[in-house]
């Protein structure tokens, strides 16, 4: 009997059903693309608003979207016309009703074959097209690589294993494994599909029991296995280039065994096309498994024999010549590795420490020891939030370290945001409209120097609401609108209305005044219009307050508002600092965000985790000058030669301007970025080694040391801003400094430091200490601490049930040829912690002194002498900063000149007694004769 006569047998129920079934095919695809696309059209709209209006930069937004849409148009229709083709050619086969089904589980499945046959084009197009969907989707999303593929220029260094320009691995590669990812995903998904489609046809047959014409099954799913193995073998040819970040037993990449699978990795790559073409051949003349069957087994052993077994062999017959064979490619491991991470141009320098400095040397550290940090940031912060905050709807989120010239003196201080709060509003003032209209922004900054305290606080310089100064820092514009927010804060996600018809709350005046403002910034998207209401009412859920709202024509959204939000956006090739700071420049608050080129594609380069992912590659290349009024964002290249950073200047060319546009002012701040240092620090553990048969014995490994943290628990140390003098050199300069140890012990090993002053921005100098050196290591010193009588009294007398004393930071900081280290302790009570300053340690490898002030800690450290030290200190009435001078040894109120041989010859003397301790005469004699011709030129 025939379809046709089938369906008239069953009558209107049956046309009822297949109506339902067709209407429900046609309305479902459609509700689910609108339900789909309708925040993706929302995001749309307001991306581009926001682009346009607020961070002024549409060509970003124009170039992307052109971008991902042609991308995606590009993966939908390819995966759209491969699956839709062959679902169709899946459905083509005809069914022969021999009898009227009987049953009600036959007609059922006679009635979905009926559907399928006459509604099968339709089905295709909603299978295909929801498949392709997801394809477009994540080619898409690989827009950046397709950036780096079609404008990305040349390292001009080659890779050690495939004599490739390193452009190859980080920007043309990622592409073409991407795209050869994508071919196999559509292959699967067709494969998967059509046979589920052919399957799904017999079953219903069976069931039904009619006949099926003769079926294409196995010649069609024959072919698409033939090409998911052509597509899946040239994926894994290629892949052989992602060796090179491979993990072997001390280093990123390939060793000795590992590299001889490269061949084996081509071979089978190349192996799996011939298998798979052979696969669509036998399918076309009637043999269509024949090759599989054969094929696929023998690809598996192969895989198995040639990069399992044959490297676990030639591994175990090289063990007792590891290090012969493994040299070379160690070798590969330690200059990619220092390449990638910029350690190649560390000036090295053997440094010769001693138990204590020289005399000269104290006196040429007279501005070191002057400047000496004695706050710490997270100390700093609990008491910006108890003493600075002023109402509870402020507060501190961070605390930054810069350095300022005040009086012709660089000075270092520390500076912090006053953000708000919405949270620390009272319950009543909770409102929609306070939210987004009248509490908009964060107010002023403090500023204190970092060596100076009144009464146990900072002398602060810039403080209070409205504010005062107490320097020569002028800042005329304290509002911020943009800030740097915790993650996952109200702040970082809410919006406001600016100017509106409601006044912005500046800050309190006496009794219920109010100081106020009106936004006049720029920035922000107009949303006076219909269609901006609507688009923002979506994004946000906010339809009754945005379109009742009283706005006036120049009312404007401000959202996006956290510093690193916004750059992420504008910069999406670049990662970012974790910790971005303010300076105060021309009046205004502005913010310094770190932007990194970064890469995990560098052969041989040693992969580590860090905040911005895990990397083989970090350039600090940008820095983005960020205005926290009115959002203004300024890129300027640090690296002129960086090839991600060129890459992207190749892609916007008017993005980021040149280093030499950066006014001189803002450069005197640019500090070496931390989370660089760090990274660069944790790889340099291992990688100061550059002879590679130290570095495969691994006896000569360094690590971060521990300190004792606010908590009394242990916790590593980190990088920290000082004012210090390079032993060697003349002048002190603003750096960031971390010391070493060696691995199994707490004694020190070196230290390195980063120098951030415009002469000699961004230059690391390592000093090593002798392989046999004892100093103290910071966790060593704090057991001294701990058993030091005078200590342990003040640990007695402060630490019970009312208070407790909190260690800031210990700083290990060159003092000459010697190391000196200072703690500063915090007496805070356990119920209502305000810290404050109490005590402060200072030590040498074979002195410790504790005292009230570090005045009076310095004095009782290094005695008389090295002439005059300067301490700033606030007089303790005033609370305004004053000179206090250790007096020098002679008679009262007259000068004693002391000739600068003498300290010279004290020196030289401290050398000789050193040298004839260890045993060496020779150098004793030298030396001895050296410090007598000091002495002797006195005398001429």
């Amino acid at each position: 009997m025939s379809d046709s006569g089938f369906l008239s047998i069953e009558g209107l129920g049956a046309k009822h059903n297949r109506k339902r079934v067709v209407g429900w095919l046609i309305v479902l695809p459609i509700l689910l693309l609108l339900f789909a696309f309708s925040s993706t059209l929302i995001d749309f709209y307001t991306d581009y608003l926001w682009f346009k209006h607020d961070a002024l930069r549409p060509e970003i937004f124009t170039k992307t979207m052109q971008t991902q849409v042609s991308l995606w148009l590009i993966g939908f229709v390819a995966a759209f016309l491969f699956i839709y083709f062959n679902m169709r050619l899946a459905l083509k086969t005809d069914v022969v009703f021999d009898d009227v089904p009987q049953g009600q589980d036959e007609k059922m499945a006679a009635n979905v074959l009926s559907v399928l046959q006459k509604f099968g084009k339709l089905l295709g197009v909603a299978v295909a097209a929801i498949v392709a969907m997801g394809v477009g989707t994540t080619l898409s999303a690989a827009y950046t690589e397709y950036w780096f593929f079609t404008e990305g220029v040349l390292f001009d260094r080659l890779d050690p294993i495939f004599g490739k320009d390193l452009s190859f691995f980080v920007f043309r590669l990622p592409w073409v494994l991407t795209m050869l990812s994508v071919a196999v995903s559509i292959i699967v998904a067709t494969l998967l599909v059509t046979v589920g489609t052919y399957l799904l046809n017999q079953f219903l047959a069976r069931v039904a029991k009619v006949r099926l014409t003769q079926s294409t099954l196995i010649p069609h799913a024959s072919l698409l296995a033939g090409l998911f193995l052509i597509a899946f073998g040239i994926r894994m040819f290629f892949s052989r280039y992602e060796i090179g970040v491979s993990a072997s037993e001390q280093f990123t990449g390939p060793g000795f065994a590992e590299t001889k699978t490269i061949v084996i990795r081509a071979a089978l790559g190349i192996a799996t096309v011939v298998v798979g073409l052979m696969t669509i051949l036998n399918g076309k003349f009637g043999k269509p498994w024949k090759a599989l069957s054969v094929g696929f087994p023998a690809l598996l052993v192969l895989g198995m024999l040639g990069l399992g077994v044959y490297p676990a062999v030639v591994t175990k017959f090289n063990v007792a010549k590891r290090l012969t064979v493994e040299k070379p490619y160690a070798e590969y491991a330690i200059a990619e590795t220092r390449f990638a991470w910029g350690l190649g141009q560390i000036d090295v320098r053997n440094f010769d420490v001693q138990s204590a400095p020289t005399a000269v040397e104290i006196r040429d550290a007279q501005s070191t020891l002057a400047g000496m940090r004695l706050w710490d940031p997270t100390i700093m912060q609990k008491i910006l939030n108890e003493r600075q905050t002023l109402k509870g709807y402020y507060a501190f989120n961070d605390v930054d370290i810069d350095r300022y010239m005040i009086d012709g003196v660089q000075r270092m201080v520390m500076l912090a945001p006053r953000d708000f709060l919405v949270a620390g509003l009272p319950t009543d003032s909770k409102s929609w409209m306070n939210f987004v209209q009248v509490y908009t922004h964060g107010y002023g900054v403090t500023m204190a120097p970092v060596n100076e305290s009144s009464d146990g606080l900072p002398n602060f310089w810039i403080k209070d609401i409205p504010p005062e100064t107490t320097v020569g820092i002028d800042l005329d514009q304290h509002r911020m609108y943009f800030s740097h927010y915790p993650a996952g804060s109200h702040e970082r996600e809410r919006y406001v209305l600016v100017p509106s018809s409601q006044e912005e709350f500046d800050f309190p005046l006496e009794g219920d005044k109010e100081s106020t403002h009106e936004y006049a910034g720029g920035r922000g998207v107009p949303v006076t219009g219909t269609l901006a209401k609507l688009a923002y009412s979506g994004k946000f859920g906010d339809l009754i307050n945005l379109f009742n709202v009283d706005m006036s024509d120049e009312t404007r959204i401000l959202y996006r508002r956290d510093i690193v939000d916004r750059a992420s956006l504008v910069y999406p090739m670049f990662a970012f600092d974790q910790d971005p700071y303010i300076v105060v420049l021309d009046g205004r608050i502005k913010w310094i965000l770190d932007a990194y080129s970064v890469s995990n594609r560098i052969p041989y380069s040693s992969l580590h985790a860090t905040p911005q992912g895990v990397l083989n590659y970090m350039r600090n290349s940008v820095k983005v000058v960020i205005d926290a009024y009115d959002g203004e964002m300024i890129a300027y290249a640090i690296l002129e030669d960086e090839p991600i950073l060129n890459t992207y200047r190749k892609i916007f060319p008017k993005l980021i301007k040149p280093f030499s546009d950066a006014p001189r002012e803002l450069v005197e701040h640019f500090r070496y970025a931390e989370d660089l240092f760090l990274a660069q620090c944790q790889v340099l553990t291992q990688y100061h080694v550059t002879d590679p048969d130290r570095f495969l014995r691994g006896n000569d490994a360094w690590k971060i040391p521990m300190e004792v943290g606010l908590g009394r628990d242990n916790t590593q140390i980190k990088p920290y801003y000082v004012q210090n003098r390079l032993p060697g050199e003349d002048k002190d300069e603003f750096m960031l400094i971390m010391p070493f140890s060696p691995v199994g012990k707490d004694n020190l090993i070196g230290w390195i430091a980063a120098r951030c002053d415009p002469a000699d921005y961004g230059k690391l100098v390592l000093y090593k200490f002798p392989p046999n050196s004892q100093t103290m290591g910071p966790m060593q010193m704090e057991a001294r601490f701990d058993q030091d009588p005078v200590i342990a009294d003040i640990n007695r007398q402060f630490n019970n049930d009312q208070s407790r004393l909190v260690p800031g930071n210990l700083l290990v900081v060159p003092i000459g040829s010697s190391v000196m280290y200072v703690e500063p302790l915090f007496l805070e009570s356990r119920s209502h912690p305000i810290p404050e300053l109490k005590k402060v340690i200072l030590a040498l490898q074979e002195k410790v002194v504790v005292a009230d002030t570090y005045e009076e800690a310095l004095k009782l450290l290094f005695g008389d002498v090295g002439g005059p030290v300067e301490v700033m200190q606030a007089d303790e009435g005033t609370g305004e900063g004053q000179v206090l001078e250790r007096p020098d040894p002679g008679v009262p109120g007259r000068d004693v000149v002391i000739p600068p041989q003498v300290g010279e010859a004290l020196a030289l003397m401290d050398r000789a007694e050193a040298a004839l301790q260890s045993g060496d005469l020779a150098g004793f004699q030298k030396y001895y004769k050296e410090a007598y011709a000091k002495l002797a030129e006195i005398e001429k």
